[in-house]
């Protein structure tokens, strides 16, 4: 469980709380500060997160403790909720780069020594 402060897809910020489930599946409540409303995301897979943080690209990504996976949700896409972008496991992950262009997110292959977009 742990708390971030992260966009909330409309041009404001919100507060994400991570919460996990042992025996079900994780899940973020998305506060707004300003009224007090929350909204729950269901997360499709992982009972928990290790860790979760807010990305260059104003993306939540999370890192499951069941499983290795690496999770993102989109504040402005909400109805899409988590899309699991790659497992530990599979000696993969996301990263994100800044370069004279700005930030770019990437994918890097651990095992090949080779970076792809995400």
């Amino acid at each position: 469980m742990g708390c971030i402060v992260g966009p909330d897809g409309r041009g404001g910020e919100a507060l994400y709380f991570n919460l996990n489930q042992t025996g079900g599946k994780l899940f973020l409540v998305q506060v707004d500060p300003e009224t007090g409303q929350a909204r729950q995301f269901n997360a499709p897979q992982g009972p928990g997160a290790w860790a979760f943080i807010t990305g260059p690209d104003d993306r939540i990504y999370l890192g499951t403790w069941d499983g290795g996976l690496i999770l993102r949700f989109d504040p402005k896409q909400p109805d899409q909720v988590f899309k699991s972008l790659v497992t530990c496991r599979e000696r993969e992950l996301p990263v994100a780069v800044r370069h004279w262009e700005g930030w770019q997110a990437l994918r890097l292959h651990l095992s090949r020594g080779e970076t792809g977009e995400l």
